[in-house]
């Protein structure tokens, strides 16, 4: 299992994007997209990037949201620049064979700069981007040509106690 095994993404241009805006909870210390509602006995995989936790759905492996565990005076202020504009929008469904279990590790490091005149979060995952796809209504990602996650974009972050 390679981390470009595990990130590795298929675009459905057009399809319906994730809802919620991004929050970070100070309790927590953490920055999230709450996925979407769970229908009760619906299977939800996890793919567990370090102290970056995405949820897929069961079935389909789509994205649905997103959690990540930072403080944020460990973000990055300084030089960071705006959220690129979208190359297209839909959904991304995760590739990766799960073998039928729920739950998958990687050890990463994410890097995040906050962009304070926009409000956005930039997750950064691995080199950099090529391609930036619109997936929900306040979250964008990067991949490259090859169709590995790079980035995380989360707009107009709210700050809640």
């Amino acid at each position: 299992m390679t981390l470009s095994s595990l990130l590795h993404l298929k675009v459905a241009p057009g399809k319906g994007l994730i809802p919620g805006s991004a929050y970070y909870r100070s309790v927590s210390r953490a920055v999230e997209i709450s996925p979407t509602l769970f229908i009760p006995g619906e299977r939800v995989k996890t793919l567990a990037l370090g102290k970056l936790v995405l949820s897929l759905d069961g079935e389909s492996q789509r994205l649905i949201g997103l959690r990540a565990y930072t403080p944020s005076n460990r973000w990055k202020v300084e030089g960071t620049e705006p959220v690129p504009e979208p190359d297209a929008l839909g959904e991304v469904v995760f590739t990766h064979d799960f073998q039928d279990q729920e739950l998958r590790f990687y050890n990463l490091y994410p890097r995040y700069e906050f962009h304070a005149p926009e409000g956005s979060l930039r997750i950064r995952l691995r080199g950099s981007h090529d391609l930036v796809i619109r997936v929900g209504d306040s979250l964008l990602l990067g991949m490259d040509r090859s169709g590995v996650l790079t980035d995380f974009w989360l707009e107009k972050l709210r700050f809640t106690a």
